[in-house]
């Protein structure tokens, strides 16, 4: 038997070659077109490691823009190890985290919290694997699963759901860059499963051989006519183009099983989907909508929604896109908690016409093109939503008119409204530097153990110095103000 390092060199050239062979064959397909957001990446960061530089990738910037993020140093991954755990600990607890061994391949940096010794990558990506793991028992096949996952990164999720779920297949579409990278991670951290790489021209595929990992470059998704119970994708669909996004969605609904689910973990506004409802997600059956993550990596990041959907059935409802577009939107500006009961309504066709009509509002709010009509859509849900939702909508409309004691005001009527989840932690923040502002003690703003301030340098820095411009930004985004 050859040792483990020309093992991991004949496993690194067959890659490298197959890649070689058939990338420009798969960048001239809708699906393999890389996106110019992926290209500014790409063109930000080291490629294709070499058999030295693959055995400490994950310390390289090799995986900058798909999980390792560049912290400049040890002491500095340190401190950034802390602030994610503070983070995603409310979102994994450390026994799931704890249940999955964790590769030395790579050579992450690793720090121990709760008496458990891990990556900061890992503990992120446990979060988006304990979420799949409970969509596939709530709505999924039971047995063994053929899985799908579109755009892996370097393979952290995909390495996680093996040891979380009963993994019959596991094939892998990603652009060159990362296909390289995840495959050899995953061949070398899953020798027990044989890697399988296809070539985009050849016969059509109806079966994949149980037991092993297939890696393959998007131009080839018109070769594979099998079916898969379990379709992923985290974060990349938001980051390509549009036609490539409709590609893909398209190839989702031929090859998803009778009772396969496909989970979709993005957002909009990135790249080329510009509302939730380009998606089209109407021409399935939608089970769950909801915003994911509790509180993002980056206290100012597009906030993704979690869509979980399977075929169309007889019985599936409408899903207007009005609605989607409406909670897609509040969703960016860190609602959750607030919208769980609209989104539950949504998804069983159970809204009532005054609710309809509000998210409507709501999704006309965001696409408004002058102040007037602006106005006049909040004059009209002012009357229509009771809820804490409005208030914390018109206040960032008064923080974008730079209106300072109107949107305190109006965060404040939120709170007493009873804001919860995200969103009250911003609320919080906003009010902590509005004091900070007024020469007032800024008030605590830690619910529940969760401190803003030690997870989120940006908020530090606004609760320092009361400068608010951080919110004003990305709120001017979310409403398309210039």
């Amino acid at each position: 038997m050859n040792s483990s390092l020309d093992r991991l060199a004949a496993i690194h050239c067959r890659i490298s070659d197959t890649i070689q062979r058939n990338v420009a064959a798969s960048e001239a397909s809708a699906a393999g077109k890389v996106s110019r957001f992926w290209r500014e990446i790409f063109d930000g960061r080291k490629n294709f490691p070499d058999l030295n530089e693959i055995m400490v990738f994950r310390r390289e910037g090799f995986t900058y823009g798909i999980g390792d993020g560049r912290q400049g140093g040890v002491e500095q991954e340190r401190e950034h190890s802390k602030r994610m755990h503070h983070i995603f600990r409310q979102m994994v607890d450390t026994k799931f985290v704890a249940g999955i061994p964790e590769s030395a391949f790579g050579a992450p940096y690793v720090f121990e919290h709760d008496g458990v010794a891990r990556s900061t990558s890992f503990w992120i990506n446990a979060a988006t694997t304990r979420r799949v793991v409970e969509f596939v028992a709530r709505y999924g096949k039971r047995g063994p699963l053929r899985v799908l996952e579109i755009g892996a990164g370097w393979g952290a999720c995909a390495y996680q759901l093996h040891h979380a779920l009963d993994v019959q297949n596991y094939m892998i579409v990603d652009l060159p860059n990362n296909l390289h990278i995840s495959s050899v991670y995953l061949s070398t951290v899953l020798p027990e499963r044989p890697l399988e790489l296809l070539d985009v021209s050849g016969p059509d595929l109806t079966e994949l051989p149980v037991g092993t990992i297939t890696g393959c470059l998007p131009g080839t998704v018109s070769r594979i006519r099998g079916k898969f119970d379990l379709v992923l994708n985290s974060f990349s669909l938001q980051e390509m183009d549009l036609d490539t996004v409709q590609a893909y969605i398209n190839w989702v609904g031929e090859c998803l099983s009778d009772d396969g689910i496909f989970v979709s973990l993005n957002s909009h506004g990135k790249a080329g989907v510009t509302l939730p409802s380009d998606y089209g997600w109407s021409k399935f059956h939608i089970h769950h909508w909801g915003a994911f993550r509790t509180s993002p990596s980056g206290f100012l990041n597009t906030i993704p929604y979690e869509v979980v959907v399977s075929r169309r059935r007889p019985d599936s409802p409408e899903y207007p896109a009005d609605v989607q577009n409406g909670l897609g939107g509040l969703m960016q500006l860190g609602l959750d908690r607030d919208l769980e009961d609209h989104c539950s309504r949504f998804v069983t066709g159970s809204l009532g016409d005054d609710e309809r009509r509000m998210l409507c509002d709501y999704a006309r709010l965001f696409a408004a093109e002058s102040e007037d009509k602006r106005s006049d859509i909040v004059s009209q849900l002012q009357s229509r939503d009771p809820s804490p939702v409005w208030p914390y909508i018109r206040a960032h409309i008064a923080l974008v008119k730079e209106e300072h004691a109107a949107w305190a005001g109006h965060l404040a009527e939120a709170c007493q409204r009873g804001l919860s989840g995200f969103a009250r932690v911003r609320a919080n923040v906003m009010l902590a530097a509005r004091a900070r502002a007024d020469n007032r003690a800024p008030p605590m703003i830690s619910i529940n153990g969760f401190d803003p301030t030690f997870a989120y340098p940006e908020v530090a820095r606004m609760v320092e110095t009361g400068d608010v411009s951080p919110m004003l930004s990305q709120t001017k985004r979310v409403f398309g103000y210039p």
